[in-house]
């Protein structure tokens, strides 16, 4: 426990480092006067408020993972039409997926599960995000929804046509912090910790998530 705070503090300080170091610096150099015209205020603000939002996500990411473990058992007891919350997901990325040209095909139950639908939403968010975000212009994410009747639980599929992830760092893209390529999430403004908190809802729903991936081709999670 220990080792993991101490783990977690080091990831976070040099997490929030980058963003702020960027934001002190551009800052730094309005306030000396140190630009040639006026619209180099305006292209310092737009990197100061680009990064003010990087950092935010951040902070807002680790506050949701810290609840996530400390989620009460009377939390979890929402009977969560889910279906109904991932096409609301859907509908609220709309005007991301037309900047990015991807499109999302659902096919979607009315089955229910058992848990925390402020969880569940932010489950599925994380997951159609990343398959919107690393995609490519034209590209297309599926999410899918049916029951095993046999296992008694609901399989939940959002496979893209993205970038996927090369195989010898599949194993690590649970891990709190972990990023595919650095420069690569930079540009994306991922905060490495989407598919951490994605793992965690499914655990506290006493769930699994697998996931496939070929580079170029696309990745697929599964979560039952």
């Amino acid at each position: 426990s220990e080792r993991f705070k101490a783990e977690l503090i080091t990831n976070v300080s040099h997490d929030l480092k980058t963003p702020l170091t960027s934001i002190s610096g551009f800052a730094e150099l309005m306030a000396a006067g140190m630009y040639q015209k006026k619209e180099d205020i305006a292209h310092f603000g737009q990197l100061i408020r680009k990064e003010a939002a990087r950092l935010l996500e951040m902070i807002n990411s680790i506050i949701f993972l810290s609840r996530i473990e400390e989620m009460p058992a009377e939390a979890m007891q929402e009977a969560v039409p889910l279906g109904g919350l991932i096409q609301s997901v859907v509908e609220f990325m709309d005007p991301f997926c037309k900047d990015k040209q991807v499109t999302i095909h659902c096919q979607l139950t009315e089955d229910k599960v058992r848990g925390s639908s402020s969880m569940l939403r932010e489950m599925a968010m994380n997951l159609i995000d990343n398959g919107v975000k690393y995609n490519r212009p034209g590209g297309h994410v599926y999410v899918t929804m049916w029951r095993d009747a046999g296992q008694h639980q609901v399989v939940l599929t959002v496979r893209d046509t993205g970038i996927g992830i090369p195989e010898d760092v599949q194993e690590r893209v649970f891990e709190r912090f972990y990023r595919v390529d650095e420069s690569r999430n930079k540009k994306s403004g991922g905060s490495g910790l989407g598919l951490s908190i994605v793992k965690h809802i499914v655990e506290q729903h006493k769930g699994t998530i697998t996931l496939t991936s070929r580079l170029n081709e696309g990745t697929t999670f599964v979560i039952r």
